[in-house]
Protein backbone atom coordinates (compact mmCIF):
# COMPACT_ATOMS: atom_id res chain seq x y z
CA UNK A 1 0.00 0.00 0.00
CA UNK A 2 1.51 3.76 -0.74
CA UNK A 3 1.01 6.34 2.38
CA UNK A 4 0.35 9.82 1.39
CA UNK A 5 1.26 12.27 4.18
CA UNK A 6 -1.21 15.21 4.63
CA UNK A 7 0.82 17.94 2.62
CA UNK A 8 1.66 15.93 -0.55
CA UNK A 9 -2.51 14.60 -0.09
CA UNK A 10 -3.75 18.20 0.25
CA UNK A 11 -1.37 19.76 -2.47
CA UNK A 12 -2.66 16.78 -4.91
CA UNK A 13 -5.74 17.91 -4.47
CA UNK A 14 -5.41 21.74 -5.90
CA UNK A 15 -7.66 22.60 -8.20
CA UNK A 16 -5.01 23.69 -10.63
CA UNK A 17 -3.34 20.71 -10.03
CA UNK A 18 -6.38 18.59 -11.25
CA UNK A 19 -7.49 20.71 -13.84
CA UNK A 20 -3.48 20.39 -15.36
CA UNK A 21 -3.87 16.24 -14.71
CA UNK A 22 -7.35 16.51 -16.59
CA UNK A 23 -6.03 18.60 -19.45
CA UNK A 24 -2.60 16.34 -19.40
CA UNK A 25 -2.73 14.61 -22.41
CA UNK A 26 -4.54 16.86 -24.80
CA UNK A 27 -1.81 19.19 -23.96
CA UNK A 28 0.93 16.56 -24.34
CA UNK A 29 -0.25 16.54 -28.03
CA UNK A 30 -0.93 20.36 -28.90
CA UNK A 31 1.70 21.99 -26.99
CA UNK A 32 5.13 21.40 -28.59
CA UNK A 33 4.00 22.34 -32.23
CA UNK A 34 1.91 25.39 -31.22
CA UNK A 35 3.55 26.87 -28.41
CA UNK A 36 6.85 27.08 -30.34
CA UNK A 37 5.38 28.53 -33.65
CA UNK A 38 2.90 30.58 -32.15
CA UNK A 39 5.56 31.97 -29.46
CA UNK A 40 8.63 32.42 -32.52
CA UNK A 41 5.74 34.19 -34.71
CA UNK A 42 4.67 36.76 -32.35
CA UNK A 43 8.10 37.30 -31.42
CA UNK A 44 9.22 37.90 -34.85
CA UNK A 45 6.64 40.19 -34.99
CA UNK A 46 7.06 42.00 -32.05
CA UNK A 47 10.57 42.12 -31.38
CA UNK A 48 11.05 44.58 -28.53
CA UNK A 49 8.06 42.63 -25.99
CA UNK A 50 9.01 41.01 -22.72
CA UNK A 51 8.85 37.08 -22.80
CA UNK A 52 5.60 37.37 -21.14
CA UNK A 53 4.10 39.51 -23.63
CA UNK A 54 5.09 36.68 -26.10
CA UNK A 55 5.04 33.98 -24.22
CA UNK A 56 1.95 34.23 -22.29
CA UNK A 57 -0.79 34.60 -24.93
CA UNK A 58 0.56 31.28 -26.73
CA UNK A 59 0.76 29.30 -23.59
CA UNK A 60 -2.75 30.43 -22.53
CA UNK A 61 -4.04 29.44 -25.94
CA UNK A 62 -2.69 25.86 -26.47
CA UNK A 63 -4.43 25.38 -22.44
CA UNK A 64 -7.58 26.67 -24.05
CA UNK A 65 -7.13 24.10 -26.78
CA UNK A 66 -6.42 21.56 -24.74
CA UNK A 67 -9.68 21.89 -22.13
CA UNK A 68 -11.79 21.84 -25.06
CA UNK A 69 -10.28 18.85 -26.63
CA UNK A 70 -10.44 17.25 -23.29
CA UNK A 71 -13.91 18.47 -22.42
CA UNK A 72 -15.76 18.02 -25.13
CA UNK A 73 -14.21 16.22 -28.22
CA UNK A 74 -12.43 13.43 -26.87
CA UNK A 75 -15.64 12.33 -24.58
CA UNK A 76 -17.50 12.75 -28.18
CA UNK A 77 -15.03 10.78 -29.87
CA UNK A 78 -14.80 7.95 -27.43
CA UNK A 79 -18.55 7.62 -27.82
CA UNK A 80 -18.40 7.62 -31.42
CA UNK A 81 -15.53 4.55 -31.65
CA UNK A 82 -17.17 2.78 -28.52
CA UNK A 83 -20.70 3.01 -30.35
CA UNK A 84 -18.88 1.68 -33.91
CA UNK A 85 -17.49 -0.95 -32.15
CA UNK A 86 -20.49 -1.93 -30.78
CA UNK A 87 -22.40 -2.09 -33.63
CA UNK A 88 -20.14 -4.26 -35.84
CA UNK A 89 -19.69 -6.91 -33.13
Amino acid sequence: TVTVNGFAKKAMSNRIFLFFGYISYPLYLVHENMLIATTIKIHSLFPDSSVAEYLLPPLALVVLIAFIVARYIEPYSRRKVTNYLSYST
